[in-house]
């Protein structure tokens, strides 16, 4: 198989990317109390108040200090990247361009193609669809056209004239028959972006980074951190081939739907389950789950990270996922790029939804029915979407802390975590967990992973898929 360049840089330098990886907080437990972060309110960060500085703060990093900020006294040194985006290298206070680029303007399409990005990711030329085209619409693809399917849900009115949802083409606006040529008058002209620096987005088909500065690389682009409607982000990107929207979704089985579901079912086993990836470790984890002859349970992320979309072919993610299925684990959703689904809209809440599917389903040939909200965080919206959708909302009882201790000094906080749950008078006969980890830290994987497995071990407990410790058989994990 080939391996893309890009992807061996990643693996050569791992512990330096793990720095970068916005780390998934769901819950710390508190008093025997599951307690999400919050995004701070006034730049202040960790400490008691537990703040994480988000894309809405002056800057993604939590200093040694407990403020949030950008330079180097935040990002470097004693950072806190437990409540933060990001720690490593501060931004530059220089700006990447002081020309002002051209205003931008809108061509009717002479090959189908409109808007900024085309199909699954690829840059567009700004077309728009006009009356010489197939239809007025351009879908949510980039692609003119006249169905409900360029004129419904996602279609983009600044690069055509209709979007009038049934497929008619029928004109927007009454007033005339052609759309006026959009302009934007909040480009960037200095290198900043976002609601920091007064909503401005980049120019050049350039992402804006959490800390607002607009740029093309990795560091830039990667999401969930590249802040979305200030330029491009790698979550813009969409997965190839047939939307999955239109799948029948009937409940199957006696599992619960769209509503919260904390602990398994099943005494003497352990659903043991991984977020974020699959990721440089995965493949070592699935050796260290059979070797120990145990299944888990995948909740994956289509694009998170840098790391590239989960369907490509040109990286490993592929042979990953069909293998985690062959060797009887199972996959799940943790959304297409780790979006907080309680902050987005109803439209991208079901994009972050339906990508993930379509890039599960190109890979395995179907799509998961359970999920987990990235920062498990699902409000009562969320949870009409998830309704609609057809899934289970997956928590968990047994938290590792794992994303806090990614270290070797730090790592024996989250073994002192695991053994606790396995202390006296716990037994396979009175005891079942569901748990949490990330198969994104090397720690996670080659420390956590095995001391939970030496614990069930030693008691006789049983490491199992959610679906299994939920007694759902396996033929209703899926779609198809």
């Amino acid at each position: 198989m080939h391996f893309s360049k890009s992807f061996f840089t990643i693996a050569a330098a791992a512990f330096v990317a793990e720095l970068a990886i916005a780390s998934a907080i769901p819950v710390t437990e508190v008093g025997g109390q599951l307690v999400k972060r919050v995004v701070s309110p006034d730049e202040t960060c960790g400490g008691s108040n537990g703040y994480t500085c988000g894309a809405s703060n002056v800057g993604p990093c939590c200093s040694q200090y407990g403020w949030c900020g950008a330079t180097v006294d935040h990002c470097g040194t004693g950072c806190q990247l437990a409540f933060g985006l990001r720690c490593g290298t501060g931004t530059s206070t220089t700006t990447s361009s002081t020309s002002t680029p051209p205003a931008p303007t809108r061509t009717p399409s002479p090959d189908e193609t409109c808007g900024m990005v085309v199909g699954a990711g690829q840059p567009g030329m700004g077309y728009s669809c006009g009356a010489s085209n197939a239809g007025p619409c351009c879908s949510q693809y980039g692609y003119c056209g006249s169905t409900s399917g360029h004129c419904g849900a996602g279609c983009q009115l600044a690069f055509g004239l209709s979007c009038d949802g049934n497929g008619s083409g029928t004109p927007t606006t009454t007033s005339t028959t052609t759309a006026p040529t959009p302009t934007n008058t909040n480009i960037s002209t200095n290198g900043r972006c976002g609601p920091s620096q007064g909503n401005k987005i980049c120019p050049n088909n350039e992402c804006c980074s959490a800390s607002g500065w607009c740029g093309s690389t990795t560091v830039y682009c990667q999401s969930p951190d590249c802040l979305l409607d200030f330029g491009r982000c790698d979550a813009d990107a969409t997965p190839a081939g047939a939307d999955t929207s239109g799948v029948v979704r009937n409940y199957k089985g006696s599992v619960p739907y769209a509503t919260d579901i904390y602990v398994c079912n099943s005494k003497g086993k352990v659903a043991l389950t991984y977020d974020d990836g699959p990721y440089l470790y995965t493949s070592d984890l699935l050796d260290i789950l059979a070797s120990y002859n145990a299944k888990a349970t995948f909740f994956v992320t289509g694009v998170n990270n840098g790391k590239g979309q989960i369907d490509d072919e040109s990286t490993p993610y592929p042979a990953i996922l069909r293998r985690m299925v062959a060797e009887g684990h199972q996959v799940a959703s943790h959304t297409w790029s780790h979006a907080d689904l309680s902050a987005v809209s109803e439209t991208r809440r079901r994009a972050e939804m339906i990508k993930l599917e379509m890039a599960v389903r190109n890979v395995i040939g179907k799509f998961p029915t359970y999920m987990r909200p990235p920062y498990s965080s699902c409000n009562a919206a969320c949870m009409q979407t998830m309704a609609a959708l057809g899934y289970h909302v997956t928590y968990f009882d047994l938290d590792t802390q794992d994303y806090l201790h990614t270290t070797p000094a730090l790592v024996p906080i989250s073994l002192n975590v695991v053994d606790s749950f396995f202390g006296t008078g716990v037994t396979p006969a009175n005891k079942d967990y569901l748990s949490i980890m990330h198969d994104i830290h090397y720690t996670s994987v080659h420390s956590v992973t095995i001391r939970l497995l030496d614990n069930m071990q030693r008691l006789g407990f049983q490491g199992v898929t959610v679906g299994e410790c939920l007694n759902d058989p396996e033929a209703n994990w899926y779609r198809v």
